[in-house]
């Protein structure tokens, strides 16, 4: 039944995914709201992704002691974050936690770090 639920789930996702986007867009033609709204789902994906990378990132990216990667609600960003503090980031990951900043903004991975969204 677990499979089954993660297949459905998914299909679902590749069919729903932009025609819900492109929805919601045009339903709030705001520019403001349509930018929160995007960031939100970015931030969720990044979550996802954080979950989806558990074992792959935790073997590539640190090295034993360090801060583990998939917790749903913590974001790629504060997991590389955490373990730049406790330099515990393998080779890989120092280079990914480069990559990250570079792209988002010298120190955005400790920024992330406390962001972490608790429900």
């Amino acid at each position: 039944m677990k499979i089954t639920a993660f297949i459905v789930s998914v299909i679902l996702m590749w069919i729903l995914t932009a025609p819900i986007i492109l929805y919601s867009m045009l339903r709030t033609l705001s520019f403001k709201k349509i930018g929160v709204y995007l960031y939100e789902l970015a931030r969720s994906i990044d979550q996802f992704g954080n979950a989806l990378g558990l074992y792959l990132f935790n073997d590539l990216f640190i090295v034993e002691g360090g801060h583990k990667f998939g917790d749903i609600d913590e974001t790629i960003s504060s997991v590389l974050g955490r373990n730049q503090l406790t330099n515990t980031l393998s080779k890989k990951g120092s280079t990914f936690r480069k990559l990250i900043d570079w792209i988002f903004g010298e120190g955005h991975c400790i920024n992330s770090i406390g962001t972490r969204i608790k429900q």
